[in-house]
């Protein structure tokens, strides 16, 4: 169960990726089959619950604080297996040192930790040019890239857009957190493959959603 609307939007980067792709197993493997990347940890409710309800999926957790780790294994109960890995570095140098193609799925949640509040999540170094050249690389073709966004600039918001846009084939949509105490957090999805049937309505994402989560 993820409590929060964030993470539940971003558990949407499953049913965002084609359709097509995922139902043909040999092209892509079943589509709980995947190899997930996810940077910052948090209380480790994401991957947990992409674990428990996707058992074949791989799931890479990057945190750069050791004691948000040793937090999430003693009060929230995260314990790593043999497909669920956390490692203690810095995110962007664990993009950068990532194998080409390694990924379906990216997932950016992580705080910025400087004084500046226009932009709290996520670092302004994520979300540079160079940097967003680097997470297309990593993922795979026709795989997902998330971000956890709160900004609370228009301007800059729409920039980060474009910026992603650049290095995604243009291939980017978005949804706002309407909770309450939100704020103006969004999560975006990018496309690392030109399709023009992408992204979905909102019927087929919701079918596509039922397919591969219909169990959940």
């Amino acid at each position: 169960y993820l409590p929060y609307e964030c993470l539940q939007g971003m558990v949407l980067s499953i049913p965002l990726i084609p359709a097509k792709e995922l139902e043909q197993p040999e092209a892509r493997g079943k589509p709980d089959e995947l190899e997930v990347l996810i940077i910052g940890l948090a209380g480790g409710m994401l991957p947990r619950f992409l674990r428990f309800n996707f058992p074949s999926t791989a799931v890479d957790c990057v945190e750069i604080d050791p004691v948000v780790v040793d937090v999430a294994r003693e009060f929230f109960g995260f314990e790593t297996d043999e497909r669920l890995h956390v490692y203690v570095a810095d995110g962007v140098d664990f993009i950068k040192k990532a194998p080409t193609d390694s990924y379906d799925i990216l997932i950016i949640d992580a705080n910025a930790t400087d004084e500046d509040k226009t932009l709290e999540a996520p670092p302004p170094a994520f979300v540079e040019e160079e940097m967003l050249r680097e997470m297309a690389r990593v993922v795979k073709p026709g795989g997902v890239a998330t971000f956890n966004v709160l900004c609370s600039s228009p301007p800059l918001f729409q920039a980060i857009i474009e910026r992603i846009k650049e290095a995604f084939y243009g291939r980017v949509c978005y949804l706002k957190d309407e909770a309450v105490d939100a704020d103006e957090n969004f999560i975006l999805f990018a496309l690392n493959k030109d399709c023009a049937a992408w992204p979905p309505s909102n019927s087929e994402l919701k079918r596509r959603g039922g397919y591969l989560m219909g169990g959940i």
